[in-house]
């Protein structure tokens, strides 16, 4: 039986024990805010990471929605510009800042971002989006 693919995203959990950076899952079974995204609309990272060669996997390859073949989701989630910004803040921002970043990002989209696990990240400097 396949997945029912969902065509919206309310809210978004990122547990930040199990977030990563790199590719929407890693070698080391962490996610980027996108691969999140992904697993909460419906795919299963695991099952899509097997359709790609593991040295891609492991390089960060599989790190955008589009990456998994005939992806669905809702249309902000393979919007190049947002995809872009995303993955700069995921990739490149660290701490509170980057939380902020993201939760500012989903927002636009009309998503709520939920962290939970590990440590609450506390401010790091500069942000990307100027939010």
């Amino acid at each position: 039986m396949k997945t029912k693919i969902k065509k919206t995203l309310k809210v978004l959990t990122i547990n930040r024990d199990k977030w990563g950076q790199g590719a929407l899952l890693t070698h080391d079974n962490k996610m980027c805010c996108l691969g999140f995204a992904c697993k909460a609309i419906g795919y299963d990272l695991e099952k899509e990471a097997e359709e790609f060669d593991e040295d891609n996997v492991n390089d960060g390859v599989f790190g955008r929605p589009a990456d998994i073949f005939g992806f669905s989701g809702p249309k902000w989630l393979s919007d190049p510009p947002w995809i872009n910004l995303a993955i700069q803040v995921n990739d490149e921002l660290s701490g509170q800042d980057r939380e902020d970043e993201i939760r500012g990002l989903f927002a636009e989209k009309g998503c709520k971002i939920r962290f939970t696990g590990g440590k609450k990240a506390r401010k790091q400097g500069k942000t990307k989006t100027g939010g």
